[in-house]
């Protein structure tokens, strides 16, 4: 028992070296809190990014190819209407009346400007095809030659300039060409200045979006611009060639025989007029009531047919001459009949 109490007095003695913190009087000492363990250093992963795969890709690119492939068709479709207005207007100018008597609406200039511009579409084609092609053997070709790199940017950057002069110094000796031959020529420059860039460049050895900078965005305008130039040149050289053949083989257009109830007054060289039955009534008599067709009293021959529009004729006469034109407008009613042949 003895040993027992001196154990226990041994325990509760306080420390020598220590003196304890004097207790506070108003506030009770609060246990301290059981230290917690301490938690491994993991680093906190973030949300991942959406990361693009092939089907984001893929949907991408399909939609610039369908974006690209609409702005195409819409200037195609520009294109075709103003070739046929511009071949129209030209046609008729040559032939001596304002394109305005035919009347043709949009689907109807760009059906007549199909055929024509069917092998053109088929060589504008040929050469983006070409200058693609073109495009990614020079840069396979002038990747590891930056000096030759250089000296063929330099040559196709200069094609906007050097192209018309060779094009004018080559038409010198029949300027009727110039016309045409300036703004093909000038497009085609154009080509060659999008190759140009499209090639390598030291500051830029991959410029495969140059076309989405501004730069590249004025070009494409220019290019469009010097596309319906080169077009309407085109089409007024396309007319011109139209009108002639129109002139030279009008024997052989279609002929046209009018029936007519009244005296239409064309006095025409080459139109032939024939009273047909009993000579007319004077003005003043007038005309016998009933509900058949009128009788057709006089017939005119010499006429050949040009075009119609709605419910007009236009009728050239046989003495058309370039420098004195006639044109010949009637319209198709129930006063009027009208005979069609042609020599096959």
């Amino acid at each position: 028992m003895t040993r027992f109490r001196h154990r226990l007095a041994t325990l509760l003695a306080p420390d020598p070296g220590r003196t304890p913190p004097p207790p506070s009087p108003s506030t009770p000492p609060s246990p301290s809190p059981s230290p917690s363990p301490p938690s491994p250093s993991v680093p906190i992963a973030s949300p991942p990014a959406a990361a693009e795969g092939p089907g984001s890709r893929s949907v991408a690119g399909l939609w610039e190819t369908v974006s690209a492939l609409g702005g195409l068709l819409t200037v195609g479709a520009a294109l075709l209407v103003y070739f046929g207005w511009v071949r129209t207007a030209t046609l008729s100018d040559y032939l001596g009346f304002d394109d305005s008597l035919i009347g043709m609406s949009i689907q109807d200039y760009m059906l007549r400007s199909v055929n024509v511009l069917f092998g053109v579409f088929a060589v504008v084609i040929g050469l983006a095809l070409g200058a693609f092609r073109a495009s990614a053997l020079l840069r396979r070709s002038l990747a590891d030659r930056p000096r030759r790199a250089r000296l063929v940017r330099g040559v196709l950057a200069s094609a906007p300039g050097s192209l018309p002069a060779l094009a004018w110094s080559i038409t010198r000796a029949d300027p009727g060409w110039w016309p045409l031959a300036g703004p093909c020529s000038f497009t085609l420059g154009l080509v060659s200045l999008c190759l140009a860039l499209s090639l390598p460049r030291a500051r830029d050895p991959d410029p495969a979006g140059w076309w989405r900078t501004p730069t590249g965005v004025l070009l494409a305008f220019l290019l469009i611009l010097g596309v319906f130039w080169s077009a309407g040149r085109y089409a007024e050289y396309v007319g011109r060639a139209n009108g002639a053949e129109i002139a030279r083989e009008l024997s052989q257009r279609t002929s046209v025989v009018l029936y007519s109830a009244r005296n239409l007054q064309i006095n025409v060289q080459g139109v032939r007029v024939a009273v047909l039955g009993d000579p007319p009534r004077p003005a003043a008599t007038p005309a016998p009531k009933g509900d058949g067709p009128p009788e057709l009293r006089f017939r005119y021959t010499g006429l050949r047919l040009l075009a119609r529009s709605g419910d007009r004729l236009l009728l050239l006469p046989d003495g058309w001459t370039y420098q004195r034109p006639r044109l010949i407008v009637v319209r198709d009613d129930e006063n009027v009949r009208l005979d069609y042949g042609r020599w096959r």
